[in-house]
């Protein structure tokens, strides 16, 4: 609430473009396009997130100096220690792994987080950390197939302004008295 109440004044004291660049997949797109392409690239994140997130971490950093490939192979080891610790959680009478194994998934949410905002700044997209880190709390596997598709594949998009319907037929009626004067101008 206080974040969407921050962007909304920011909007209007004209400090956040509201028609600025975006991610090129929103995170509800699974559950509003029912695409089959886009939850099967979501299943695959689910597991191959730790190799997606290495090869944005290299390309954030310019070609792969130790930086990038430390917070990679970082990111992989999180994300691998966090489903052992959850398995051996069911799979051993000794109980406590479940807890461990949420640190480690917090740390993986962050390093995605901290991914998540490069590609932000990278990009020039509207946002916080706050909204990065929930973001990938929660959705994990989208937030990856978001990264990637913005970095390596179709990049940002532009959101347009929504006309007013009222609007939208005067525009078109304009458009059409155009057509018509052309078709006019190039019978005579």
């Amino acid at each position: 609430m206080c974040i969407s109440l921050w962007r909304a004044l920011a909007m209007e004291l004209d400090d956040v473009d509201p028609y600025g660049p975006d991610f090129a997949i929103n995170l509800l797109d699974p559950f509003t396009m029912m695409k089959l392409k886009l939850w099967l690239d979501i299943l695959k994140e689910v597991f191959w997130t730790p190799v997606t997130m290495y090869r944005l971490f290299v390309k954030l950093d310019e070609g792969g100096t130790v930086n990038g490939i430390l917070m990679g192979v970082l990111t992989f080891i999180t994300w691998l220690s966090f489903v052992v610790l959850l398995l051996a959680e069911y799979l051993t009478p000794v109980n406590g792994f479940y807890s461990l194994s949420l640190v480690f998934y917090f740390f993986f949410v962050t390093l995605v987080t901290s991914a998540r905002f490069g590609v932000r700044l990278a990009k020039n997209i509207n946002g916080n950390t706050v909204e990065d880190f929930f973001a990938v709390m929660f959705l994990y596997p989208v937030v990856a197939v978001q990264l990637r598709e913005t970095m390596f594949g179709d990049g940002t998009v532009t959101l347009m302004p929504c006309l007013i319907p009222d609007m939208q037929y005067a525009v078109e009626e304009e458009e059409e008295e155009e057509e018509e004067e052309r078709l006019k101008a190039t019978n005579v």
